[in-house]
């Protein structure tokens, strides 16, 4: 798999003996389309941080010139979401039972 980063979580529990545990850091590289973002999406501008965003829209798709090409797992800019690549999914599935869902986004 490529561009996957492990990064050491500094977790505490009351076990003698802790494992190493890792997440995976996920860059913000793609965008949403903007024609999936109307402006009833957007939210005010935060008078405190100057953040601006918008509600995550019901059907959306990304913006295929952002999609990072060397990278099987990274986030979408002003989101929370998460994507993979097929690889990444196929992987995961043969490591045997996961909670993880996915779904498939479009590109355009």
């Amino acid at each position: 798999m490529k561009g996957i980063i492990p990064v050491w979580a500094e977790l505490r529990n009351r076990r003698t003996k802790e494992l190493p545990q890792y997440e995976l850091e996920t860059r913000p590289l793609a965008k949403l389309h903007p024609a999936c973002i109307q402006g009833r999406d957007r939210v005010p501008t935060c008078d405190d941080c100057g953040s601006h965003g918008f509600f995550l829209p019901p059907e959306r798709w990304l913006l295929g010139e952002s999609i990072p090409k060397d990278f099987d797992l990274f986030g979408v800019k002003e989101t929370t979401r998460i994507v993979v690549s097929e690889r990444f999914v196929d992987t995961v599935n043969r490591l045997g039972p996961s909670d993880m869902v996915y779904r498939e986004i479009s590109v355009e």
